[in-house]
């Protein structure tokens, strides 16, 4: 399974006012149809491999040598931005869509 299009940003979220970070990709598993996919994770982060990380402890716990002094980490379900970040999120949908188009 690969990507052929990712892209990170980070927004503030307008009810906690927090940061949050935004993933979006494009999937191309082996023998399926391509398909974007949408992650959130509170916290900035500056690369997607850091988010990964980041999303593992959240889901996991002990992971990559993080410890429970990291803290807690919260999933996002539901998003709140102000328009800079909502221009970003479908700037990152259009262009992973496209990408999902070209396979």
């Amino acid at each position: 399974m690969g990507g052929k299009y990712s892209k990170i940003f980070t927004a503030t979220d307008q009810i906690s006012h927090g940061p949050f970070t935004i993933l979006v990709e494009t999937i191309n598993p082996i023998g399926g149809d391509p398909f974007v996919a949408i992650l959130s994770l509170e916290g900035k982060y500056e690369t997607r491999e850091e988010f990964q990380d980041a999303r593992e402890y959240a889901i996991t716990g002990f992971v990559k040598g993080y410890t429970r002094d990291k803290g807690e980490i919260g999933l996002y379900s539901s998003l709140s931005m102000l328009p800079l970040g909502t221009r970003q999120l479908e700037d990152a949908l259009n262009e992973a869509r496209a990408a999902a188009e070209e396979v």
